[in-house]
C-alpha cells in the first residue's frame, strides 16, 4: 500500500473503469440536485464524455488535497499517498458516482475547510482559521446545501482543538455567510434574485426519506461502514503511538464520519453527495490503518478488503 507504483496502478484502474463505464452506459447517473442554483450552473451543456472527464480530474484533485492534508498534519505519520489510492478506488467502485455532480465540487470544498479546522488547534488567535474553515464550507454548500448540516460537527471540532472561542465562533458565523452575501449581491445585480431564493431556503432539506436506498446504495454504505468501524477500532487501540494533535485530528474525523453516515441515511435524497464526503473521510481512516499495520490479522483484512471492493464494483455495474 505504500510502494511507488501504488498510485499509478490506481490511477490507471480508475481511467480504465471510468471509460468502461461510459462506453457501456453513457447516460446512468445523470441526475441534477433540486437546488435551483445548481440546475443553472451545470445545465448539461457538457457532452457525456466531457462530463464524465472533469469528474474524474476533481475526484483527482480532490485526492491530491486528501495528500496534502495528510503530509500537512501527519495523519498517518509518513508522507504516504495510501488515502487518495483509495479514495480514487472507493469512488471508482461506485459508477453512479462518475457522472459530474454536487458532491464532486462539494468534496474539494470540504477537504479545504479542514486544512484550516485542523489549523486552529490550540491557536491563539483561531479567529482566521475558523472563518476560512465554515467560508469553505459554506462555499460547498451553495452547490450542496447539506453542507450546512455539518456546522454543528465543525463546532464540536474546534472545541475539541480548544479552538471554540467568543471571537472565533462569531468568526465562523461570519466566514458561513460570505459566500452567500457574495451571491445576494450578484443576484441583485443581476435582477436574478431567484439565484439567492433557491439556496437560502434550503427547502428541500425538510423533505427528507430516512433509509429509503437502493440495493446499491445500502451495500455501498455496509462496505464504507466496516471499513469505518475497523479503522476506527484501530486508531483508538493504538493512539497512544500517535501525537496528542494526531489523536484529536482522528477523533473529530471519527464523530465526523458518523455524523456523515447518520446524514446519509436521513437525506436519502442527497445520497450521492454525502456518498462523496463520506468516502473521503473513511479513505483518511483507512489509510491510517492499512499504512500503520503489518499484522498477519490486518494483512487479511486488507486482502479480504480489496476482493470486497472488486465485488462491490461488480455489483455496482450489475445494478446499472
Amino acid at each position: 500500500m505504500t510502494g511507488q507504483a501504488t498510485m499509478p496502478v490506481a490511477i490507471l484502474i480508475a481511467i480504465v473503469c471510468w471509460v468502461g463505464t461510459l462506453l457501456l452506459w453513457p447516460h446512468t447517473g445523470d441526475a441534477h440536485s433540486k437546488d435551483s442554483l445548481w440546475d443553472l450552473w451545470v445545465s448539461s451543456h457538457l457532452p457525456v464524455w466531457g462530463n464524465r472527464t472533469l469528474s474524474l480530474l476533481l475526484y483527482g484533485v480532490s485526492g491530491y488535497l486528501l495528500t496534502l492534508l495528510n503530509n500537512q498534519f501527519a495523519l498517518i505519520r509518513t508522507r504516504a499517498s495510501a488515502q487518495t489510492t483509495i479514495f480514487l478506488l472507493l469512488t471508482t467502485a461506485c459508477p453512479l458516482l462518475h457522472t459530474f455532480h454536487a458532491g464532486t465540487l462539494a468534496g474539494i470544498t470540504w477537504v479545504l475547510s479542514l486544512f484550516f479546522l485542523f489549523r486552529s488547534y490550540q491557536d491563539l488567535s483561531p479567529e482566521s482559521c475558523l472563518f476560512h474553515s465554515f467560508a469553505f464550507l459554506s462555499l460547498g454548500s451553495l452547490v450542496s446545501p447539506e453542507m450546512l448540516l455539518l456546522m454543528p460537527c465543525y463546532w464540536m471540532g474546534a472545541y475539541m482543538f480548544r479552538s471554540l472561542q467568543l471571537r472565533s465562533f462569531l468568526a465562523s458565523l461570519l466566514g458561513c455567510s460570505l459566500p452567500y452575501w457574495f451571491l445576494l449581491g450578484h443576484a441583485l445585480f443581476h435582477g436574478q434574485m431567484e439565484l439567492f431564493d433557491g439556496v437560502w431556503t434550503l427547502s428541500h432539506l425538510g423533505t427528507f426519506h430516512p433509509f429509503h436506498l437502493a440495493p446499491w446504495q445500502w451495500v455501498t454504505l455496509f462496505y464504507l461502514f466496516m471499513l469505518y468501524i475497523v479503522s476506527t477500532i484501530h486508531s483508538l487501540l493504538t493512539g497512544y503511538d500517535d501525537k496528542l494533535r494526531t489523536r484529536a485530528y482522528l477523533q473529530f474525523l471519527m464523530l465526523l464520519i458518523a455524523f456523515l453516515f447518520l446524514g446519509t441515511l436521513l437525506f436519502t435524497d442527497a445520497f450521492n453527495y454525502w456518498l462523496s464526503l463520506l468516502i473521503l473521510g473513511v479513505s483518511i481512516l483507512s489509510g491510517h490503518l492499512f499504512v500503520l499495520t503489518q499484522t498477519r490479522a490486518s494483512n487479511l483484512f486488507f486482502i479480504g478488503s480489496a476482493i470486497g471492493l472488486i465485488a462491490l464494483f461488480c455489483f455496482n455495474l450489475w445494478q446499472l
